[in-house]
C-alpha cells in the first residue's frame, strides 16, 4: 500500500514535526489525487491501515479544537498549498 501512496506523499504532503492537517482534509486530498492520477480509491487503505501508513511516515493522531469542535487530525503533515495558519499545531489560545 505504501508504494500506491508514494506519489501522493511526494506530490502533496509536507512533513514537518509542527504540521497539522484535519483527517478529512487529508483523505480528500488523497482520495482526489487518486482519482487525478487513475487510482482506483476503493485499492488505497482504509481505517487503521491508513492511520499506519500516516504513523510510518511519523505522523501522530491529534484531535484539535476548532471554533470550540473537537476535530480529528494528523500531527506532522501538511497538505501542499495549505494555509499555514490552520496546519500548525496550537491549542487554541496559544497564539
Amino acid at each position: 500500500e505504501m508504494d500506491l501512496l508514494a506519489g501522493f506523499w511526494g506530490e502533496c504532503c509536507i512533513f514537518e514535526a509542527d504540521a497539522w492537517t484535519a483527517s478529512a482534509e487529508l483523505l480528500a486530498a488523497r482520495d482526489r489525487w487518486a482519482q487525478e492520477n487513475g487510482i482506483d480509491v476503493r485499492k488505497l487503505p482504509k481505517g487503521k491501515t491508513w492511520g499506519a501508513c500516516l504513523q510510518r511516515k511519523g505522523c501522530c493522531a491529534k484531535q484539535r479544537t476548532i471554533t470550540r469542535q473537537t476535530v480529528r487530525g494528523w500531527r506532522g503533515v501538511s497538505l501542499v498549498g495549505a494555509d499555514v495558519s490552520q496546519t500548525l499545531d496550537f491549542e487554541e489560545g496559544d497564539h
